[in-house]
């Protein structure tokens, strides 16, 4: 089984101490540096290959946004929070799961479960047979261009994921959602920016750090939020203009 690195960045020391107790109880989580320091943190997460962040979201002296726009890769992002609303810009942002400041060890256990089965379904290991050497296989990275589709590694098989198919890419942690219609969805170990390269891009366009959505799939757009679906997404200013540019010709 995967053991994950994590690190946490708390400001609230009892939070902490019991956040630490109870990552102390599974065997499948090492916790490499707690760390204090925004600077500290980004350099961190830039430097080595952390799986796992645990990060207090209701302290209002530190800036989360401002810190993950200087991390090059995220990790899979816990944030502890006591709202219940307007979450949202988090998961925009790249938070993959949240849990509420009581830190309470079933909560811990589902969210750990999750990221787990996402990694063993991402990597999963063939076991050779009995003197015979075989190769171990990895999700793949980048894929090279197909007519109308690609093929992503995931639980084990090739999956193929048809591009006209797919409603939205999110950037979850060190790997890619992709959420399909049918509520398909699956997980590749790619970057936004090497998936996007792969896609038409007559099709689909950055609209924040954390998205890629695809044009056909949208139902509304109004000032500088997206529907597709039930859900709904941010565009940043930085890519709102070339939306508009889009939809406009796309009529």
């Amino acid at each position: 089984m995967k053991t994950l690195s994590c690190v946490t960045f708390m400001m609230d020391n009892a939070i902490e101490q019991k956040l630490i107790q109870r990552i102390h109880a599974f065997d499948s989580i090492e916790i490499t540096e707690i760390i204090k320091t925004s600077a500290r943190l980004i350099e961190k997460l830039n430097r080595s290959g952390t799986d796992l962040l645990f990060i207090n979201l209701d302290n209002k002296e530190m800036k989360y946004s401002d810190i993950i726009k200087l991390v090059q890769r995220p990790p899979f992002i816990i944030g502890i929070t006591d709202k219940k609303n307007n979450l949202q810009p988090y998961l925009d942002q790249g938070v993959f799961d949240f849990i509420g400041s009581k830190v309470e060890m079933d909560d811990i256990c589902r969210k750990i479960s999750k990221i787990l089965y996402i990694y063993n379904s991402m990597f999963p290991k063939k076991e050779p047979q009995v003197n015979e050497a075989l190769p171990v296989y990895y999700a793949s990275k980048s894929q090279p261009k197909m007519k109308g589709h690609t093929f992503v590694r995931y639980k084990k098989m090739n999956i193929k994921v048809v591009f006209n198919d797919i409603l939205f890419i999110r950037k979850t942690g060190n790997c890619l959602r992709i959420e399909s219609t049918y509520n398909k969805v699956c997980y590749h170990d790619s970057t936004l920016k090497q998936f996007l390269a792969i896609l038409p891009s007559e099709h689909f366009i950055r609209i924040n750090k954390s998205i890629v959505v695809n044009y056909n799939r949208i139902d509304k757009y109004e000032k500088d939020t997206i529907y597709i679906k039930n859900q709904t997404f941010k565009v940043s200013r930085i890519f709102a203009a070339r939306l508009k540019d889009i939809l406009k010709r796309l009529g």
